[in-house]
């Protein structure tokens, strides 16, 4: 009786230390959270990261709102409170890396992307129903934090991958013609695999909506040529159209 007790014990032992050598054994992932490892293993995974990436629109939505009218003539700010600080150096052309909001805006945005390219980092070869859309919408809002940044501090660092804070900062500004190239790229393979409309899915990017900011960013790089022949080609090819008057565009009737 005492042998078998031994034996199974034995082989009890055996059993755990060849588990124990496998490395599967070593990276065992918490079942009660989200981490790098458990995420990413489905379509549903994958539908999150995309909307995590849509998420960022709404973070910086008073730049639009406020800040950039101090740039023209809509907003004007005589005199300087301590509510107003950062509003009042952007008003006056006066800001620098310390400015508050330029701060924010810049974090802001660079995490909607560091989202997109988690995104598309993880589905590269994914072989699932909507996996090409997903893509494609991860690429069209990777362009869209990208122009943004671009509008306000011009050239940038292009990071296309995630990476470690410390790479992040060796990587230097792209060029003007880098950043174009990337941009368009993006917003060519978008516009090419992004469905033409998504009734159920309302808010969510469109071949419209890529070609429509591709248009936007050739006008802003002044590629003129090029930024018609994709407004005519929507106008064309779409179901869409111009407003009979300007007036019409901001009637409440006319609303979406």
């Amino acid at each position: 009786m005492k042998k078998i007790i031994l034996y199974m014990a034995l082989a009890a032992s055996a059993l755990i230390a060849g588990q124990s050598c496998t490395d599967k054994f070593f990276e065992e992932y918490p079942s009660n959270k989200v981490t790098e490892g458990n995420f990413f293993q489905s379509k549903e995974d994958f539908d999150q990261g995309v909307r995590a990436c849509y998420a960022m629109l709404s973070s910086q939505l008073s730049w639009d709102i406020t800040e950039l009218a101090y740039r023209s003539d809509e907003a004007k700010l005589e005199d300087m409170t301590a509510g107003t600080v950062d509003r009042f150096a952007i008003d006056h052309f006066e800001e620098m890396a310390s400015t508050g909001l330029l701060h924010d805006i810049w974090v802001s945005w660079y995490q909607g992307i560091n989202r997109c390219n988690d995104v598309l980092d993880h589905i590269k070869g994914q072989t699932f129903d909507g996996a090409t859309t997903f893509e494609a919408e991860a690429r069209m809002l990777r362009a869209w934090y990208y122009f943004k940044l671009y509008r306000v501090f011009g050239v940038v660092p292009l990071v296309k991958n995630v990476v470690s804070p410390a790479v992040a900062l060796k990587t230097p500004r792209c060029t003007q013609e880098e950043m174009k190239a990337f941009l368009i790229e993006d917003l060519d393979f978008a516009a090419e695999n992004l469905p033409a409309t998504r009734p159920a899915e309302v808010g969510r990017a469109t071949q419209l909506g890529a070609k429509a900011l591709k248009a936007k960013i050739l006008l802003t790089f002044a590629d003129y040529a090029a930024a018609e022949k994709v407004l005519s080609g929507i106008q064309t090819d779409s179901f869409y159209g111009l407003m009979p008057t300007t007036a019409d565009v901001f009637r409440h009737t006319n609303k979406m």
